[in-house]
């Protein structure tokens, strides 16, 4: 950001608030106060210069709707185990020590749903401010995905019986292949840069 010049005794001022001035546009060089400056993507700039951010498009619609299905995943886990539970002859089953890998399983898929439900849900207040944060968000979420993935593998291989078959570690490559992807697009793509500028 530049500063303002002084001449002789008197600071620069703003045109706009006849206030003390704090910088200038990056744009059009104009002065600007504390007041009206905006910031954004490290410049500075004027109210008439603020760069209007563009609309969602491309593959970031797609990404949108990742986002609106996400919490979807919590219905698709906690349907069907509210199902089996409702099909004991007593509740009090599902608290057995015969039923302690399945209570394991019920929480870490419960868990790791609403934890990418919750990102999916930040993500998507951002996103659809179109403020700088998305841009984060919108990687976190993919990475949580990825991680969630990994994790449910882990604990899969970790939690098996003996003599059970060993988790498909192949099942992995599509949600890491399409992580990068997606880490990638938020990371480099001009679209998502001129859309999240607030």
């Amino acid at each position: 950001m530049q500063e303002p010049t002084q001449t002789g005794t008197t600071a620069a001022r703003c045109p706009v608030h006849a206030a003390n001035a704090t910088g200038s546009c990056h744009r059009c060089g104009r002065f600007v106060c504390a007041q009206c400056a905006r910031t954004l993507g490290g410049g500075t700039f004027c109210e008439t210069c603020e760069p209007q951010p563009r609309a969602f498009g491309g593959w970031l619609i797609l990404a949108l709707v990742v986002l609106f299905a996400s919490p979807l995943k919590v219905v698709a886990v906690v349907v069907p185990l509210a199902l089996e539970v409702a099909d004991l002859d007593d509740l009090a089953m599902v608290f057995d020590a015969e039923n302690a890998e399945w209570r394991r399983v019920a929480v870490f898929n419960v868990a790791t749903s609403l934890l990418s439900a919750v990102v999916a849900g930040v993500t998507l207040n951002h996103a659809l401010r179109k403020r700088q944060k998305a841009i984060g968000w919108f990687q976190a979420f993919f990475a949580t995905n990825l991680l969630v993935n990994l994790s449910l593998l882990i604990f899969e291989a970790v939690s098996r019986s003996p003599g059970a078959p060993v988790p498909a570690w192949g099942s992995l490559v599509w949600p890491f292949v399409v992580s990068i992807a997606w880490l990638q697009y938020f990371q480099s793509n001009p679209r998502v840069k001129e859309t999240f500028v607030r």
